[in-house]
């Protein structure tokens, strides 16, 4: 009886983590991305992420005029412009030129 408890247990927890992994953001090696400023991590070790969607947000890697930016904007809408894109212990990254915050 335990068993076929545990079996109908794994059972189900095979099944439903697929459902909570992400798929990456296709990026070029330069464009533009639009979404809303996020901070990921903790401090003192906090970075910048841009959420695309939902489930999918990228790390943004800036110069610090631009970090100083976007921290003053958390939670609302920009739009960046990257020339180059890595992956980092977060995810994907983009190396961003130019951001502008997008009145909805």
């Amino acid at each position: 009886m335990i068993r076929n408890a545990t079996l109908v247990f794994c059972l189900a927890l095979g099944l439903s983590l697929p459902g909570c992994a992400t798929k990456s953001v296709p990026l070029r090696e330069q464009g533009e991305l639009q979404g809303k400023v996020y901070l990921v991590g903790n401090d003192p070790f906090t970075q910048l992420a841009l959420g695309i969607d939902e489930r999918n947000y990228v790390v943004l890697l800036c110069s610090p005029e631009i970090d100083k930016y976007l921290r003053g904007h958390q939670g609302e809408l920009a739009k960046v412009t990257y020339d180059g894109t890595s992956q980092v212990p977060e995810g994907q990254a983009v190396r961003v030129k130019v951001a502008e915050v997008v009145k909805e």
